[in-house]
């Protein structure tokens, strides 16, 4: 994979958005530590953080990202 898939769809520009992007990558950090990257997904890190799906497709394309 380049560097250039593995980059955010789009960078938050508002604050309410830096939230949100940083509360996911939060969450995220910690899913990945509790399951593990194979059992890690997109669904589940929306649903601990309490977002819905297409938020954090706004920002991610993929658990890769």
């Amino acid at each position: 994979m380049t560097a250039e898939i593995l980059e955010p769809r789009r960078r938050p520009t508002q604050e309410r958005s830096h939230k949100k992007f940083d509360h996911l990558l939060q969450v995220a950090r910690e899913l990945l530590l509790d399951v593990g990257f194979e059992s890690f997904t997109c669904e589940e890190v929306a649903h601990r953080a309490g977002l819905p799906i297409g938020t954090l497709y706004q920002f991610f394309q993929n658990k890769y990202v």
